[in-house]
This record gives structure tokens, C-alpha cells and sequence, in this order.
């Protein structure tokens, strides 16, 4: 028996049963890993849905960034690009699915369109800096928790147009650096409750 390893023939039952839960544990990390990695080789340019900004504009993006491009692949960029609209299988609410829930609760044409395209533009410009590899993107995944539940909330308040054009502000101040990180918290679009545990 090579050193260090330990027959399993003599195990008792209670190191038995543990044992057996790691590995379902295991298998089913495994198999979430292997989910992830088929999602990444379907998330590309080549299959990419109509229902999102065109991929030209995230390819422009990625190649105009040489310090991102050194470190995180076209393809990773890409599959980042469309969690951010489709969700994730650990966080299945996505943009598309946000722009969708405002819209279904307005009114009007004209309001529609208008509301329509802001989160069009929006949501581009979020999902080009945040699909960026976290050691250079300055859109972070607690900023897009802080927004999407500020967006959801507007929705409640009947204060859309107010929150989407303050977050859009937001997300171009980062950009300029004129907003740290630190910035971006839930009580900048909605007033918090102070024993609301779950507030940013």
C-alpha cells in the first residue's frame, strides 16, 4: 500500500457514512463544475441569442482593454457577458429577466420604449465592465446586487425613471473614477431600514 493511504476495506460504519456523503457532496461539485465548463464553450460569439446587445460591441470592448485581455480569455469575457443577461445556475436572475419585470408594470407606449431603451443602454454598459476579470473590472458583483434590488424596489415606489437615471449616473462615475467602490450602497437609491439584517 503506497504511504500515506488508508484501507477503506476496515473502515467502521460512522467513517463509512461520512465518507460516502463527501463524495455525494463531491460528485455533485463535480458535476455543477462540469455544467459550468459546458456553459462556457455554449456562451460565445458564434451562438450568440437576439436578445442581447450585439456581440460586436462586447468583442470591441474586450479587445480595447489589453490589460483585461492579459489575463482573462475572449471566450471567459464572453460567458460573463451573457450571465450577467441570462443568469447563472446560482443566481438565475439575470437582466433580461429585470428589464422584463419593469416593463411588464408600465404603461403607456411611449413610456415603454423610453423605459425600454434605458435599460438596453444600461445594462450594456454594466455587463461590458463587469464581465471583466475581478482584478481590473470596477463594476463589482455587489454593486449589481445593490442595483438589482434598487430596480426591483423603484418598481414597488413607482420611482423607475428616478433610480434607473441615478444608477446610470453611477455606473458612469465609476467609470471615471469619481465613485469608489465603497460608494455603491442600497440606501444611495432608497432610504434603509435600520433592522432590515439584509440591507447592503
Amino acid at each position: 500500500m503506497p504511504p500515506g493511504k488508508r484501507s477503506i476495506g476496515k473502515m467502521h460504519s460512522p467513517n463509512l457514512a461520512l465518507h460516502t456523503k463527501l463524495l455525494r457532496v463531491i460528485a455533485i461539485c463535480c458535476a455543477l463544475l462540469l455544467n459550468a465548463c459546458a456553459s462556457l464553450s455554449d456562451r460565445t460569439a458564434s451562438n450568440w441569442p437576439d436578445n442581447l446587445p450585439s456581440s460586436q460591441h462586447f468583442l470591441d470592448a474586450y479587445r480595447s482593454d489589453l490589460e483585461n485581455a492579459e489575463i482573462q480569455s475572449q471566450k471567459t469575457y464572453l460567458y460573463w457577458v451573457r450571465s450577467f443577461y441570462e443568469g447563472t445556475f446560482l443566481y438565475p436572475i439575470g437582466w433580461n429577466q429585470i428589464t422584463e419585470d419593469i416593463l411588464a408594470e408600465t404603461e403607456g407606449e411611449q413610456r415603454l420604449e423610453a423605459r425600454k431603451q434605458k435599460l438596453f443602454d444600461l445594462g450594456q454598459d454594466i455587463a461590458t465592465e463587469w464581465a471583466k476579470d475581478t482584478k481590473v473590472n470596477l463594476v463589482e458583483n455587489a454593486h449589481l446586487a445593490v442595483w438589482s434590488v434598487a430596480a426591483t424596489r423603484a418598481v414597488e415606489e413607482d420611482n423607475v425613471d428616478e433610480t434607473l437615471a441615478r444608477i446610470q449616473q453611477d455606473v458612469e462615475s465609476l467609470m471615471l473614477l469619481e465613485l469608489s467602490a465603497e460608494d455603491i450602497t442600497a440606501d444611495r437609491y432608497h432610504p434603509q431600514d435600520p433592522d432590515d439584517w439584509f440591507a447592503f
